[in-house]
């Protein structure tokens, strides 16, 4: 192997390092960003399925936003939010105008 290929190898040694270097970086921003906000989406269902029950009835917006903001972790925009989060992931349903149930 001649200086010339040597020097090719190098680069390509040195880019992908740096390119594992960061994705690894980028990896760690996103799970500080993601835990809170799985932290967050869990409780919301904690609530949701405190209120469901066994029978997994129906729960009403109202009530629903009421209880997330009683636990202290949700103001009243975020639970809206969140509402619309766990619709999006397909965790909840509207049944029918301002009440959910599980999916």
């Amino acid at each position: 192997m001649n200086q010339n290929e040597l020097d090719i190898v190098c680069q390509i040694i040195f880019y992908l390092y740096s390119t594992i270097e960061d994705q690894q970086k980028q990896i760690l921003e996103l799970r500080n960003k993601s835990r809170p906000e799985v932290y967050l989406l869990k409780n919301f269902m904690d609530v949701f399925i405190s209120l469901s029950g066994e029978a997994k009835l129906d729960v009403e917006e109202k009530i629903l936003i009421y209880e997330l903001i009683k636990t202290g972790k949700f103001t009243e925009k975020e639970a809206e939010e969140y509402i619309k989060k766990a619709m999006q992931n397909g965790q909840i349903y509207e049944r029918k105008a301002g009440w959910y149930q599980k999916a």
